[in-house]
């Protein structure tokens, strides 16, 4: 045999490998909706984020919440207005028993931390609404409750500058939750 015979035969058994190769080659790129490479999304209203080599799908807002009297020598609040005397950041106040404060009045003649101290976050009720809105957020997704978590950070103390109202905080609010998958979520796609 002729080396340009070795070398046509040779290249007729490429050729047909090849073809025959080919429809292996394309099922085994071809992209299926539904399949790994399609990767993970964040559901709606959630953004995703690398964390290190961890992908994170989170959520933020502001809540808010009122202020409260936390100390029990200290029960009564009292809503300040912001130009009151002796009070000038307006910040609402909490009494003691038998002692009264006006809520624009001077704070004349009254012992700070004896007589008075300043509204403050409650946290027992911060943490109890943080919970509360994560189990909002887990039922309104459809997720169990271990598939929600939160955390919080602030709180912010929001002085109501002279209008009357009670002070309150805000505070910031994430959820993060798993990321789910994109295409069909019910069944997984086959390859033929």
């Amino acid at each position: 045999m002729t080396s340009r015979q070795s070398l046509a035969k040779t290249l007729v058994a490429s050729a047909i490998l090849t073809v025959a190769a080919a429809p292996a080659i394309g099922q085994l790129s071809s992209n299926l909706l539904g399949t790994p490479n399609d990767g993970m999304v964040c559901r709606s209203s959630y953004s995703g984020a690398l964390s290190g080599s961890a992908f994170k799908c989170t959520r933020s807002l502001y809540h808010t919440i009122n202020l409260a009297c936390t100390n029990p020598q200290f029960p009564n609040y009292v809503v300040r207005a912001g130009t009151s005397p002796n009070n000038p950041d307006g910040r609402d106040l909490c009494a003691r028993n038998n002692v009264t404060i006006p809520s624009t009045g001077s704070l004349g003649g009254l012992v700070p931390n004896q007589d008075y101290r300043e509204a403050a976050v409650d946290t027992n009720a911060l943490n109890a609404e943080v919970e509360r809105l994560r189990a909002d957020e887990t039922r309104s997704l459809g997720l169990d409750r271990n598939d929600v978590e939160t955390s919080s950070s602030g709180p912010a103390i929001v002085v109501d500058g002279g209008n009357g109202s009670r002070d309150r905080a805000t505070v910031s609010v994430t959820y993060y939750t798993f990321a789910v998958r994109t295409g069909p979520t019910a069944s997984v796609a086959t390859r033929n």
